[in-house]
C-alpha cells in the first residue's frame, strides 16, 4: 500500500491515523463519587484483578474445548459445575462494574459493554424451560470472553482496534458498493428482464426483478460464468420471439414485448466488469489493504526516543494524555495554554527531557513562536469560515440553531495543535508536497509573529508598569501595617473588630446562612470630595476644645462622636492623616452636610466609642439600610479625573490625658474622634461569591486595590457655617478608574486591523 511513497509519507500519514486513533475521549457518565465506589475503582484497576479475570476465562475456555461426545457422568458434572462458576464470576464482575463506574460505565467503556453483553447472552440457559439447544449455545456464548484476552497482548490489540476504527470507512465503501450494483440491476431488469432462459440464465440467474437481479449481479461480481449470462443476453431471433403475437408459431395471449435478448448486451456486461468487478471491488479491497498495511507498521513499528522511524502508538498516546490536561474536558484547548503545554509535551514534540526536566533552548523559544503563530492564523481562519457560513444563503431559511457553549474562544482541537506541532518540531517527518503546500500558509503566519511580537513588547511595557505599581502598593501596605501594629489606638481597634467578625459568623452559622447572605449592601453612596488646604485655617475651631467647651475637663469617649455629628451638619470638617501612606498629603477639607447616617449606631466600649454602620442582616438577600460614605479625591495631574481614596467604616472616639510642657499631666482630657477608612466587608464577600457562583475570575477577600483604601485620619475641627457655601463640591459617582490605567487598550484599534487573532 505504501508503494512508491516516500519515508516520510508514510510517517506523515500514520501519524495522521495515529491522531485520529488516540483522539482525547471523555466519559458521558460521571462515576459515582463516593467512597466504595472509588475503593471498587482502585480494585478493578490493579494488575491482580486482571490477571484473575483473565485466568477464570482461560480456564473456561480449557474446560469448554475439552468437551466431547459420550463424556463420562464425572466430566459432564465436572464441565457443569465449572460452567456455573465461571458465569457467577462473570456476574460479580458486572456487578463490581456497576458499582464502581455506575451504569453509565458500561457506555463509556466498550470492553465493559462487552462483558455485559457476554453475561447477557449466558444467561439464556437460566430460563425455565428454554431449549436445550439454547442452552447449550448461551454456555459457549462464554468463548466470546477469549476476545478480552486478545486486548492483552499488544500486536493483537491494536490489530482488533484497528479494524473497529476502520468499520466505518468500510460502511462507507459498502454503501457505495450497493448503489453502483443497485444502478446496474435496474438498468438489467429494464433490458433483459423478459429475456428467455438459456444455457445459464436460468431460475438461479435472471433480471425478473430487481431482488433476482441483485442476486445475479453479486454471482457476476465473484466471476460466476458472466460471459455465459452476457451471451444468453444477447439471444435473437430465430432463436426466440421478438414480439409475443399471434401467429402459425404463436397461439397464445399478445404481448408488446418478446423474450429476445438485447443486441447492445455485450457493452452492458463489458462496463459492468470494468465498473463493478475492476474498479468498485478493488476499492473495496484496497481499503482493507490500506488498514492491514496500517496496522502492520503499527505493530512492526520499534519505537525511539527520537522519532526517527517516526511515532509509536504509545508515544501518539501520551500526547493524547498530556492535552488533555489542558483542555478543561472540552477537547480544545486556549492558545494561552501553548507554553504550558510545550513544557510538559516530551522530546521531540515538546521541551521535556527524558528525566522529566524541563529546558527551553534559543531554538525551542523560536518554534514555539512560530507555533503559536500558526495557531492564531488558524483561529482567524476558523472564524472568518464562521462568518461567510452566517452571512450565508442558509441563514435565511430561519432553520433552529443549535449552538453549544464556548469553553475557549481561541480553542483549537487535538489535530490541528499536533499536527502545527510537528510542522515545526519535526520537519523531517513532514512530506515535500505538504511543506509546498505550507508556502502561502507561511507567509501569513509570518505576519502573525511580527504582529504577536509587537504585542508581547506592549504588554511587557504594561506589565512592568503593573509591576512597579505592585511594588509600590506592597510597599505602602507593608509601612501601614507596620504602624498599625504599633499604634496603640489602631491595635484596640483591630482587636475589636476581629471580635465583631467572629460574632457575625457565630450568628450566621446559628442562622444556618453564609456570610455572603447576611452582609447587606448598602441603600444608597454618598460620595465626598476632599479638598486640599495648604495649612489649617486661622478661623479653624479645633474639636477637641468644642468637646471640652461642652462637656469639661473630663469628657467620655462617645462626647466626641456626638460634637462630631451635630458641627458636620453645618460646618466643614477639617482633618489630617496620620498613617504613614497619606500622612503628606496635609489638612484636608470635607463637607458632610449632605450625609444623613442612616442606620449607623453608636457602640460604646470601655476605652473608645464607635459610630458604625449596621451591615449584618438575617439572610434576606435586599438591600441594608445604612448609607456608605466615599472620599474621593481629584487626581494631581488630571482635573477632571478623582480616585476613590477609600470608604468610611468607622469612626473612633477616645480621649487622652493632656500634659503639659514638663510632662506632668494636667487633670485634663483631650478628645479625639479619628474616621477609619478602608472597603467594607460586603464587598469583598459579593466579590467572592461571585466567582463561585457565576465562574468568573473576580477577587477572592482583599486585594491589593483594597488596601489602598485604607487610611486613618483625625479630625482636626471645624469652619463655622462655610459648608453651606460648598454645595455641588460633592463629584457625582462614576467610574473611578484611572484614564490612564490601561496603557495596552490604546492599541487594540492597531491589533484589530493586523491580527484579530493576536490579541487572543
Amino acid at each position: 500500500a505504501n508503494k512508491g511513497s516516500s519515508e516520510a509519507d508514510i510517517q506523515y500519514n500514520r501519524f495522521f491515523r495515529q491522531l485520529q486513533s488516540h483522539r482525547p475521549k471523555y466519559d458521558v457518565f460521571k462515576a459515582p463519587q463516593n467512597k466504595f465506589a472509588a475503593m471498587l475503582r482502585r480494585l478493578v484497576g490493579t494488575k491482580y484483578f486482571q490477571i484473575f479475570s483473565a485466568l477464570c476465562v482461560f480456564i473456561n475456555v480449557i474446560f469448554m474445548l475439552a468437551d466431547h461426545a459420550n463424556a463420562s457422568d464425572g466430566f459432564v458434572f465436572a464441565l457443569t459445575l465449572q460452567n456455573d462458576i465461571f458465569y457467577f464470576e462473570l456476574v460479580l464482575e458486572i456487578i463490581i462494574y456497576a458499582f464502581a463506574f455506575g451504569v453509565g460505565g458500561f457506555y463509556n467503556d466498550p470492553w465493559k459493554a462487552f462483558d455485559f453483553f457476554v453475561a447477557l447472552g449466558s444467561s439464556a440457559m437460566w430460563i425455565p424451560g428454554s431449549n436445550p439447544k439454547i442452552a447449550q449455545f448461551a454456555k459457549s456464548f462464554r468463548l466470546m470472553r477469549v476476545i478480552r484476552l486478545m486486548k492483552m497482548i499488544r500486536p493483537i490489540r491494536i490489530i482488533l482496534e484497528t479494524l473497529l476504527q476502520s468499520l466505518p470507512q468500510l460502511l462507507n465503501i459498502l454503501l457505495l458498493l450497493f448503489l453502483v450494483y443497485s444502478m446496474f440491476a435496474v438498468v438489467a431488469v429494464q433490458m433483459f428482464g423478459t429475456t428467455r432462459y438459456g444455457r445459464r440464465l436460468g431460475p438461479t440467474a435472471n433480471f425478473e426483478s430487481w431482488q433476482n437481479a441483485m442476486y445475479t449481479v453479486y454471482q457476476m461480481v465473484t466471476g460466476d460464468e458472466w460471459m455465459d449470462i452476457m451471451y444468453d443476453c444477447m439471444v435473437s431471433a430465430p432463436w426466440c420471439t421478438p414480439v409475443f403475437k399471434k401467429s402459425e408459431n404463436y397461439d397464445g395471449p399478445s404481448y408488446s414485448f418478446g423474450d429476445c435478448g438485447h443486441s447492445s448486451a455485450r457493452y452492458f456486461f463489458i462496463a459492468f466488469v470494468l465498473v463493478c468487478q475492476n474498479v468498485m471491488l478493488n476499492l473495496f479491497i484496497g481499503m482493507i489493504l490500506d488498514n492491514f498495511s496500517f496496522i502492520t507498521d503499527e505493530v512492526a513499528q520499534v519505537e525511539d526516543e527520537n522519532w526517527v522511524g517516526g511515532a509509536s502508538s504509545r508515544q501518539v498516546a501520551e500526547l493524547s494524555t498530556v492535552f488533555q490536561k489542558y483542555d478543561s474536558g472540552t477537547g480544545k484547548m486556549p492558545i494561552k495554554s501553548l507554553h504550558a503545554l510545550m513544557s510538559d509535551l516530551p522530546r521531540p514534540m515538546g521541551c521535556r527531557e527524558w528525566d522529566d526536566s524541563v529546558r527551553i533552548t534559543k531554538y525551542d523559544k523560536a518554534t514555539i513562536q512560530m507555533i503559536r503563530a500558526e495557531l492564531n492564523v488558524i483561529v482567524l481562519h476558523d472564524r472568518e469560515m464562521e462568518h461567510v457560513r452566517a452571512t450565508s444563503w442558509k441563514r435565511h431559511l430561519q432553520l433552529p440553531k443549535f449552538k453549544s457553549e464556548v469553553q475557549f474562544s481561541t480553542g483549537l482541537d487535538f489535530e490541528d495543535i499536533m499536527l502545527t506541532i510537528l510542522h515545526w518540531r519535526k520537519p523531517s517527518m513532514v512530506p515535500h508536497v505538504t511543506k509546498y503546500s505550507r508556502h502561502q500558509r507561511i507567509e501569513e503566519v509570518v505576519l502573525m509573529a511580527h504582529a504577536l511580537m509587537v504585542m508581547d513588547f506592549f504588554q511587557g511595557l504594561v506589565a512592568k508598569r503593573k509591576r512597579n505599581e505592585t511594588k509600590v502598593a506592597l510597599a505602602q501596605r507593608s509601612l501601614f501595617f507596620r504602624w498599625a501594629s504599633t499604634e496603640t489606638h489602631r491595635k484596640r481597634r483591630a482587636a475589636l473588630v476581629e471580635d465583631m467578625r467572629s460574632e457575625d459568623k457565630t450568628k450566621a452559622e446559628k442562622m444556618h446562612q453564609s456570610m455572603t447572605t447576611v452582609m447587606l449592601p448598602p441603600s444608597r453612596t454618598e460620595t465626598i470630595l476632599l479638598e486640599d488646604l495648604e495649612s489649617v485655617p486661622e478661623d479653624i475651631i479645633w474639636h477637641h476644645n468644642l468637646v471640652k467647651d461642652a462637656h469639661g475637663k473630663m469628657p467620655k469617649p462617645m462626647h466626641g462622636v456626638d460634637v462630631f455629628r451635630s458641627r458636620c451638619k453645618s460646618d466643614l470638617v477639617v482633618l489630617q492623616f496620620i498613617d504613614p501612606t497619606k500622612s503628606e498629603w496635609g489638612p484636608l477639607a470635607i463637607d458632610l452636610s449632605g450625609v444623613d447616617w442612616g442606620g449607623w449606631h453608636l457602640r460604646n466600649t470601655e476605652l473608645d466609642s464607635f459610630f458604625e454602620p449596621e451591615t449584618f442582616g438575617k439572610g434576606s438577600h435586599g438591600t441594608g439600610k445604612w448609607v456608605r460614605v466615599d472620599f474621593q479625591k481629584q487626581h494631581e495631574q488630571i482635573s477632571d479625573d478623582f480616585r476613590l481614596v477609600g470608604s468610611i467604616q468607622d469612626l473612633q472616639s477616645f480621649v487622652v490625658a493632656e500634659t503639659a510642657k514638663g510632662g506632668k499631666k494636667t487633670g485634663h482630657a483631650k478628645s479625639t474622634v479619628r474616621i477609619n477608612l478602608g472597603s467594607h466587608v460586603y464587598m469583598s464577600l459579593a466579590e467572592n461569591n461571585t466567582k463561585t457562583v457565576k465562574g468568573l475570575r473576580g477577587k477572592a477577600g482583599a486585594t491589593l486595590d483594597d488596601d489602598k483604601l485604607d487610611g486613618v485620619a483625625e479630625v482636626l475641627g471645624y469652619i463655622t457655617g462655610a459648608a453651606k457655601h460648598h454645595a455641588g463640591t460633592r463629584p457625582p459617582p462614576r467610574n473611578l478608574q484611572s484614564t490612564n490605567g490601561n496603557f495596552a487598550s490604546r492599541f487594540e484599534g492597531f491589533f484589530a486591523s493586523m491580527a484579530p487573532a493576536a490579541r487572543r
